[in-house]
């Protein structure tokens, strides 16, 4: 991330104003194709759910909060953490106000300690994008399935599409 934005966004000699996140609206397909040049021999995959809000029940669109964290429990369902031998860290953008906080928390705790050996600590945060280059990078790529569902273009998305483990639409 850092890399992508100090070379191809905030070249010496051109800084006219800093940019300071990737978005993936706001990004060229050229930036996008140099990010992930930078990140694809790391080991990391992506699971998406697609949540049509449209369809979505009226008492439903009043209890978000409620909504977010089903949505989250069920992508992280579809991750194996049998694997994991130090740690789990689970980074979520901060949208949140403190009592929703506490109860994501608690809920996504409640799920995963019950997959993950008692020995490895498991650790919820809350950061903006702009603390977190790992939230940019998930922008990044959400926006790629995010235009293959809205407007049917997957320029981006063919370009990562070996990362993508899971890519579900949830319709209630």
């Amino acid at each position: 991330m850092k890399k992508t934005l100090r070379r191809r966004l905030n070249p010496r000699g051109k800084r006219k104003r800093i940019v300071a996140e990737l978005k993936g609206t706001k990004t060229t397909l050229e930036i996008k194709k140099y990010f992930y040049e930078q990140v694809k021999s790391l080991n990391f995959n992506i699971y998406a759910i697609t949540l049509n809000k449209r369809r979505l029940y009226e008492y439903l669109i009043k209890n978000k909060s409620r909504v977010y964290n089903f949505i989250a429990r069920n992508v992280l369902d579809q991750i194996s953490f049998k694997e994991a031998k130090i740690k789990v860290e689970l980074i979520i953008d901060k949208s949140k106000s403190k009592p929703e906080i506490v109860e994501f928390n608690s809920y996504i705790r409640r799920q995963l300690e019950a997959e993950l050996d008692p020995k490895i600590p498991l650790n919820i945060y809350h950061f903006s994008s702009i603390e977190s280059g790992g939230l940019q990078a998930a922008d990044m790529f959400s926006y790629g399935i995010f235009e293959k569902h809205e407007r049917r273009r997957m320029d981006w998305l063919n370009i990562f599409k070996e990362k993508l483990m899971y890519d579900s639409v949830y319709l209630p």
